[in-house]
C-alpha cells in the first residue's frame, strides 16, 4: 500500500470519526434517557 493510499484511508477514517459520533452520541443519549425514565417508572 502506498503512502497516498494510506493517507486517503486515514483521512476517510478521521472524517467518519468526526461526523459519526455526534449523531451516534445523540442517539445513545436519547436512548439512555428513555431507558432511565423507564427504569424510574416515569413516563415523559
Amino acid at each position: 500500500m502506498t503512502y497516498a493510499q494510506k493517507a486517503k484511508i486515514i483521512k476517510k477514517i478521521v472524517t467518519n470519526i468526526t461526523i459519526t459520533p455526534y449523531a451516534t452520541v445523540k442517539k445513545n443519549l436519547d436512548h439512555a434517557a428513555k431507558q432511565t425514565r423507564k427504569a424510574l417508572g416515569v413516563s415523559l
